[in-house]
């Protein structure tokens, strides 16, 4: 394999894969290659922010602000409702609730909040998502080695739980560890811009995502995706979300 997928199948392994030259995306690259086991990371050698995006103050909100906050250095919450006047969520200082309109655009509502992480990375995270534990136990040494490889975004796999069964969409890869440079463009499905220059990305096989959601919210999230003109785009997405990880329909 090319040095860029042998570098994702290594990190199953929690071993990163380090060459001399940027990989090159063909099969018939393969440079000599360093294997370097992950390690243990002082928390000052690599910072990370959470990076939450909610409508509003919900008790799942809560629950995974207190559950997560001890696992970051900074904790940035982007509110859309803008009506609820201020927001005291804990009296933190490295806390910092941000009330901002989306107005349908969502790459907008993260860089507002990559524009106040004071942190070297940022880890994005939905309030109906979760991280496994191997993924928050590998973050940090994971974050220091694409740092000294010039990768600015990571990607993870994400499961999706709908009703509580592991639906066929997998592995959703998600990019959510993001140096605190990196913005994200798109309104709607928005990507950090790294996506664009794929050596500057990478992705993680340490842990994973679970992404909990009901059958009737998918089906009212398309309802929405169509009414941005967006539905067709996502119909293979919706359909893989019906069926079950080992179903063969």
């Amino acid at each position: 394999m090319d040095a860029y997928t042998a570098r994702i199948a290594a990190s199953e392994q929690h071993v990163w894969l380090r060459t001399k030259h940027r990989p090159s995306g063909h099969a018939d690259y393969r440079p000599p290659a360093e294997i370097i086991p992950f390690q243990r990371v002082q928390a000052a050698e690599e910072t990370i922010a959470l990076v939450m995006l909610a409508p509003r103050v919900t008790s799942d909100l809560l629950v995974r602000v207190r559950d997560l906050r001890f696992c970051f250095d900074q904790i940035v919450i982007v509110l859309e409702d803008t009506t609820a006047g201020p927001v005291r969520l804990a009296d933190d200082e490295a806390m910092t609730v941000l009330e901002r309109r989306i107005d349908g655009d969502f790459a907008g509502q993260r860089n507002a909040a990559q524009a106040i992480v004071k942190t070297g990375w940022a880890f994005h995270l939905d309030i109906d998502e979760w991280p496994d534990h191997s993924l928050l136990a590998t973050m940090r040494p994971l974050a220091k080695l694409a740092r000294q490889d010039g990768i600015d975004a990571v990607g993870f796999p994400r499961r999706n739980l709908v009703d509580g069964q592991m639906a066929s969409l997998f592995p959703d890869t998600q990019y959510r560890l993001i140096r605190n440079h990196v913005r994200f463009v798109g309104a709607v499905h928005e990507r950090p811009d790294a996506c664009n220059e794929w050596p500057r990305t990478t992705i993680a096989l340490t842990g994973a995502l679970d992404h909990f959601l009901s059958g009737e919210r998918i089906e009212a999230r398309h309802r929405a995706y169509a009414q941005l003109g967006q539905s067709a785009d996502r119909n293979a997405d919706l359909l893989a979300l019906r069926l079950p990880f080992w179903s063969t329909a």
